[in-house]
């Protein structure tokens, strides 16, 4: 009551008048004031108005005072006197015994009244000492706003024992089951937003709830900031994800080659008894074995497994694996980043009017998530990047690689289509252009192995040439080269154009190391072409063969070396410089020179053909000299042939057979080289030609004194023959060739003739002086100019016959 000592003005408002608004509590404040100002007056009118009474009053209590001291002296002289002392003694007695006669109902009495007073306490502030019944039921209902108005109103009411170091009382206690109720309501709250299925506007409101008890006070929300509490665990969460999906891939790899190192001890041991059929099988040895190879592959760990490039004939199934591994990572992505952005871009800006407070955490929580989201996608950046490079080393065809760009690539779509996020399109720019990076060192390596292991088997085994439909010659290395350039290529051109759909172009750079790849893929080829037997020269391949391994040279493969095989290493390189490099360079230009270096991507392609021609002159040099030695052992047998009687040689009669053979090694040649371009037909044959003309005039100038004019006739007329035969193949420059040797064995012809008739005239004439002034002088005189005449003539119609 508002009249007992313990009356507390602020409970009996908030229990009264708690929903009294401000407006009404000031005008009953004004109508008390006003009472008891009137009450006041009132007090002062009655005794004004009654003073007179109260004079009389005040005579008769002083007479009445008087009598009383006056009977209290008296006491014992006078019959009419008493004593005080004894009427309070007395008194004292009686009510003693009255005590003694109702004590017990007095007390029942008393107790009585204490509970009412307690019932009444009670009747009177139910609601508030339910309170904490009541928020534990709300808490474990979900009904988190009524728990947050529950407790702003303890809050108010008992404002004295809510701050700390207050201890004892019946409000203390009771404050203090209230904040267990809100602790139990803080610590679900705070478990949903740890929790991985909870959705963005669950998350908001739990957000919202706990800033609401952190502006009140809660003792459980002091140190806890929500905002950061969900956006951290939300990351750790996608970090657990993504480290579960590669577990499990590493489980699922692990058993995987389990079977398959199974399957194929089993295959070898079916093999091995069908191979032995008939013959007795050591089945122990061979089981064993096969217990050897699954029990290495069972040793082997997952990690292990998971990390190990799988090589070139990993098969299908486990490409499979490691593109479901990458769409399970795209996937989380897909699923749980853009909530993180969403909640501090859409819903956390209107809680920040709760408090200052809570103000200052979403202030920060942009920042926070950024940082989070950028630490996530780098690491599903690496974990991604290292996927596709297992599938770039492993894929033969390029199908699972690309299939694994495009699945990063969308995925990443997919979640710039939900949310804008910060990092994304970064993250997503270092793992195409690490992509790319693997396509590139992709295209070396793979082109570098192919041109090796291609140039080896050509050159060990049977020729294996083949004739195109324009009559020129290919071998396999061209086509194995443009193959592996091209997936390379179209692997990188996939990647560029993920990058262009995701309005990506930082990927230029690439364009350096595309162009450095395609020139070590030159040089490579070059380099394989130049190292083939018949090409290096002796003291170069000695040398290789000392630098080559024991193990290799104890196994040595007898190199087949041959003309038609070098006329293939010209092909070869002539095909790849005129078809495989010239078409991928125009059809791969673009991306060649997207970085703007158009000059280096043209200084590429000169490069390239001016390292191929090079050795395209190389090898057409080795043929030819290769040939050349064979028309020297036919030239030497074409001067050599009856050496002795060139000094005395008849006239010709016909052609000799080393003539011919002279004619048919160059047929043979000219067969041989038919399925070159005829401009290198043409080089070939004009080479030899002239090589073969250089010989016959050195080897002629050499012998022409020896050598009579019937030798020089005959040799003439195989000249001519020869110059006859082989006319459609002779150049300008080779004609004068013919003419000039021609005219230099008709010159010598005409010199001997000369010499013969002077020779025979001199003899004639010293016969003649011998027999001056006889008969015989007429005679021999005729004879002599019939011999002149006669050996004139026959040497000019000699002549006449040669030329027709």
């Amino acid at each position: 009551m508002p009249t007992q000592d313990s009356f507390e003005p602020e409970l009996y408002l908030a229990i009264m008048h708690g929903d009294t608004t401000l407006s009404d509590l000031k005008m009953g404040r004004a109508n008390l004031k006003f009472e008891v100002s009137e009450r006041t007056g009132q007090l002062k009118d009655l005794v004004k108005e009654n003073f007179e009474r109260f004079i009389s009053c005040k005579s008769t209590i002083d007479d009445i005072h008087v009598r009383l001291r006056k009977a209290e002296g008296d006491y014992g002289d006078s019959a009419d006197g008493a004593s005080t002392a004894d009427m309070v003694a007395a008194v004292t007695d009686v009510q003693q015994e009255a005590k003694r006669a109702v004590a017990s109902m007095l007390e029942r009495a008393g107790m009585s009244d204490r509970i009412k007073s307690v019932m009444g306490m009670l009747r009177r502030y139910e609601s508030l000492f339910r309170l904490p019944s009541r928020i534990m039921q709300e808490t474990e209902c979900g009904e988190f706003e009524a728990v947050v108005s529950e407790y702003r109103k303890a809050r108010a009411i008992m404002a004295d024992v809510a701050v700390e170091g207050a201890t004892e009382g019946v409000w203390h206690n009771l404050f203090l089951e209230v904040d267990k109720g809100v602790d139990m309501m803080t610590a679900k709250l705070t478990n949903s937003l740890r929790g991985a299925d909870v959705t963005v506007r669950q998350a908001a409101d739990a957000i919202k709830h706990l800033l609401h008890l952190h502006a009140e006070g809660a003792r459980s929300t002091k140190n806890l900031d929500p905002v950061k509490l969900y956006l951290e665990a939300q990351a750790a969460h996608v970090k657990r994800l993504f480290a579960a999906a590669h577990e499990e891939h590493a489980i699922a790899l692990k058993r995987f080659r389990q079977q398959a190192a199974e399957q194929e001890a089993s295959d070898v041991q079916w093999e091995q008894s069908q191979a032995t059929e008939g013959e007795p099988v050591d089945l122990d040895a061979l089981k064993g074995s096969q217990r050897l190879t699954a029990a290495q592959a069972r040793s082997q760990p997952a990690s292990t497994s998971a990390s190990t490039p799988p090589d070139s004939t990993t098969s299908a199934a486990e490409e499979t694996l490691w593109l479901q591994l990458l769409a399970k990572m795209a996937g989380h992505v897909v699923a749980n980043l853009p909530k993180i952005w969403q909640m501090t871009q859409e819903h956390l800006a209107p809680l920040g009017s709760i408090s200052k407070q809570a103000q200052g955490m979403i202030s920060n929580a942009s920042s926070l998530a950024t940082s989070l989201l950028k630490s996530v996608l780098g690491d599903f950046s690496e974990r991604a990047t290292a996927v596709l490079g297992q599938l770039s080393r492993a894929d033969t065809k390029g199908d699972a690689f690309l299939t694994g760009v495009q699945l990063i690539a969308h995925g990443c779509q997919r979640a710039f289509e939900v949310s804008d996020l910060p990092g994304l399109l970064p993250a997503l720019t270092k793992i195409l252009h690490e992509s790319g990076k693997l396509c590139v060192a992709s295209l070396r390596s793979s082109c570098t192995s192919a041109i090796t292991a291609q140039a080896m088997r050509e050159g060990s085994q049977a020729l294996p040439m083949q004739a195109s439909a324009p009559g020129g010659l290919r071998g396999s290395i061209p086509g194995v080269m443009s193959a592996v350039l091209q997936k390379g290529l179209e692997q990188l051109k996939a990647v560029y154009t993920e990058a262009e759909q995701a309005g990506i172009t930082s990927l230029d750079s690439l364009s350096g190391e595309l162009r450095a790849a395609l020139h070590d893929c030159c040089v490579t080829f070059a380099h394989s072409t130049q190292q083939a037997p018949g090409l290096m020269p002796k003291q170069a391949q000695e040398e290789a063969e000392e630098d080559s391994p024991s193990e290799q040279a104890e196994v040595p493969v007898e190199p087949v070396v041959t003309d038609a095989k070098l006329l293939l290493l010209y092909s070869n390189c002539v095909q790849v410089r005129t078809v495989v490099l010239s078409n991928l360079l125009d059809r791969y230009q673009y991306w060649l020179a997207a970085d703007g270096q158009q000059s280096k991507a043209q200084s590429l392609s000169e490069q390239c053909n001016e390292d191929l021609q090079q050795v395209e002159e190389q090898v057409m040099a080795a043929y030819i000299d290769s040939k050349s030695r064979q028309l020297d052992q036919v030239l030497d047998s074409f001067f050599q042939e009856d050496m002795a009687l060139w000094p005395q040689a008849p006239p010709p009669t016909q052609l000799r057979d080393v003539c011919l053979e002279v004619l048919f090694s160059l047929i043979a040649v000219r067969a041989e080289v038919h399925l070159l371009p005829p401009p290198q037909r043409q080089e070939v044959l004009q080479s030899l030609l002239q090589h073969t003309l250089e010989c016959f005039n050195t080897t002629v100038a050499a012998q022409l004194p020896d050598i009579s004019t019937g030798g020089l006739l005959q040799l003439l007329l195989e000249l001519q023959y020869l110059h006859a035969a082989l006319a459609a193949y002779i150049s300008s420059r080779l004609e004068q060739t013919f003419v000039e040797l021609g005219a230099m064995l008709t010159e010598r012809i005409q010199e001997m003739q000369e010499q013969e008739q002077q020779a025979q005239a001199e003899q004639l004439t010293a016969w003649l002086s011998q027999a001056q002034g006889s008969d015989m002088m007429e005679c021999m005189q005729a004879r002599l100019t019939q011999v002149l005449s006669l050996s004139s003539a026959g040497q000019q119609h000699n002549l006449r016959a040669l030329q027709t």
